[in-house]
């Protein structure tokens, strides 16, 4: 579990992170609250709420998606890749208010946006989700008030 600080240094939140799926305490920087991971990593936010990833990518995870967002929101994804890995480049479950911006999610094993159910008031907007071994976003019957904006 490591703690992270937004550009204030108020605390925001505990994340687990992983590398080739151990988690790992010392894979990432805290520099303006940017997430620095390693190659071959991914993200687990659970229960999170009121973070921001800016300008970080999440690529090539050998097993599962690149981040896993569960019971999280009010937050932030700007300027990030989630490329080119096993399973979805971002799954979601039971989040609220997130918003997407200037993300990729390119070449994933399913999915670029996985949101499964009870998703609420996610925005999509202005991302590159191409290639994909099956959609580029993927929304379950049980996501309500989520958007999707020239992408």
């Amino acid at each position: 579990m490591s703690c992270i600080n937004d550009l204030c240094g108020n605390y925001v939140a505990n994340i687990d992170f992983f590398y080739d799926n151990k988690k790992g305490d010392d894979l990432f920087s805290q520099d303006k609250s940017d997430l620095e991971i390693a190659k071959e990593s991914f993200v687990d936010f659970n229960e999170v709420s009121g973070f921001k990833v800016d300008f970080c990518e999440f690529s090539d995870a050998t097993a599962g998606p690149g981040v896993v967002l569960a019971s999280s929101g009010n937050s932030t994804f700007f300027d990030s890749a989630v490329t080119g890995n096993a399973s979805a480049g971002i799954r979601m479950t039971n989040c609220s208010i997130v918003a997407f911006i200037s993300v990729t999610a390119d070449e994933n094993g399913t999915s670029g946006f996985e949101l499964l159910s009870g998703n609420d008031g996610i925005r999509i907007s202005q991302v590159d989700a191409i290639n994909n071994t099956v959609d580029g976003i993927q929304f379950s019957t049980t996501a309500t008030a989520c958007t999707i904006s020239a992408s």
